[in-house]
């Protein structure tokens, strides 16, 4: 069973309005079954915006996995996170 059969299985048994999905294809069928759907980088966004992480410390702790991602979108996002900084 693939990540998002799993993601989509189980947000359906909980009565979910939000999941967690990375891959593409499962995005796409997520959004189509009524899902807010979020990745990684955005649970991070999401956590950091809460005060519950720094967002540079995690994405530079991301990077040393074997995450995959655009750079530029890392370079923007940051420069997101630094604006919305008092």
């Amino acid at each position: 069973m693939g990540e998002h059969h799993a993601a989509l299985a189980l947000g359906l048994s909980l009565q979910a309005n939000l999941i967690l999905i990375d891959d593409r294809k499962g995005v796409t069928i997520a959004v189509q079954k009524g899902f807010e759907v979020t990745g990684t980088l955005g649970l991070l966004i999401r956590a950091s915006q809460q005060g519950i992480l720094d967002f540079p410390s995690a994405l530079k702790r991301l990077k040393a996995t074997n995450f995959h991602y655009r750079q530029e979108l890392l370079d923007d996002l940051l420069a997101q996170n630094k604006a919305q900084k008092p």
